[in-house]
């Protein structure tokens, strides 16, 4: 096992700390700061969690290679901008659900947050759970250019993941995750920091209950 380099990781928790503006993941990363656990920040913090063909999907916990509100901004945000710029369409809209999994209904309040600061139309499933498949159901007869549905579907109940769809109601194919995951990396400013913490009307988003 090599050596952790202690230096590093504190400029990475230093990095986290700028971002987060949530009370509880800063400070679980302020307490393993605070109880020197080098090992642990180095798990959590050196490796970031990468977006595939199904997503993201992570133990909902701090840190950069976590499920967690600064990862799922970072992702929105990126795949907003990937959309943006490889749709011919200048009126775009975006699917959102999500499943019962703790902080489910919260990670998917900040990707429809994210996708309306960005100018998209938000169709939001709801107002309650909603089985998967209704995603992309829902692209496909509402018009969408992409749906995203929260759920960690078969994992363990401390994981929670972000699953993505195209336009034509299908998961992601290359070359749109490798895309998607270089959109993310180029735009890691969470956007509430951007525009100093300024809230998003989510009093706009379209509920979809009941048919499309």
């Amino acid at each position: 096992m090599s050596a952790i380099n202690i230096t590093k990781i504190k400029s990475l928790a230093e990095d986290w700390l700028k971002v987060d503006v949530n009370p509880k993941t800063r400070l679980e990363i302020e307490t393993l700061l605070s109880n020197e656990n080098y090992q642990e920040l180095d798990k959590r913090l050196s490796d970031r969690i990468l977006f595939g063909t199904a997503g993201l999907r992570s133990k909902m916990e701090a840190g950069f290679s976590r499920m967690n509100d600064v990862t799922v901004l970072q992702a929105s945000q990126g795949l907003a901008k990937y959309i943006k710029e490889t749709s011919p369409k200048s009126d775009l809209s975006i699917v959102v659900g999500h499943d019962h999994r703790h902080n489910s209904l919260r990670f998917a309040e900040l990707t429809a947050a994210a996708f309306l600061h960005l100018g998209f139309t938000v169709y939001f499933l709801g107002p309650d759970v909603v089985p998967t498949p209704l995603v992309p159901s829902a692209i496909d007869n509402l018009h969408a250019d992409g749906g995203v549905m929260v759920t960690a579907s078969h994992n363990p109940a401390q994981d929670n993941g972000y699953k993505v769809y195209w336009a034509n109601g299908c998961q992601i194919i290359p070359p749109h995750d490798s895309g998607i995951q270089k959109t993310i990396l180029a735009n890691l400013t969470p956007f509430f920091e951007a525009e100093n913490n300024k809230e998003v009307d989510l009093s706009v988003i379209i509920i979809i209950t009941n048919g499309f």
